[in-house]
């Protein structure tokens, strides 16, 4: 897959173009270079997005399979069998409103 162009392509603007359009045409050349990076990067592995976070496991709102909680406040925590990890965040599991038993927990060993 070849990258996209982070250089928008946008028709010439006429001389006598009001602030308004030439603002506009900026604004959207601007913002589709934004675009085309982020999906850039995202067909190279290297960015990851997070719209859902937060600190505890969701009790409320309405998911779907797979939907990803991210831990906006991730520690390290001893486990039962004294292995510590990381818990990165909560996956959903079933669609529908959130329950206690609609997410479960994603770990990350720490080696300690």
């Amino acid at each position: 897959m070849s990258r996209l162009s982070t250089t928008a392509l946008l028709p010439q603007l006429p001389r006598d173009a009001s602030q308004y359009d030439r603002e506009l045409n900026a604004a959207l050349q601007n913002s589709l270079a934004n675009i085309s990076q982020q999906i850039n990067q995202l067909a190279e592995g290297r960015a990851v997005v997070h719209y859902n976070e937060d600190t505890a496991v969701p009790t409320s709102g309405s998911y779907r399979l797979g939907d990803f909680v991210r831990n906006s406040n991730p520690s390290e925590i001893s486990g039962s069998t004294a292995v510590k990890y990381v818990l990165r965040g909560w996956v959903c599991v079933s669609n529908g409103s959130a329950s206690a038993t609609s997410f479960v927990q994603v770990r990350s060993p720490t080696g300690s």
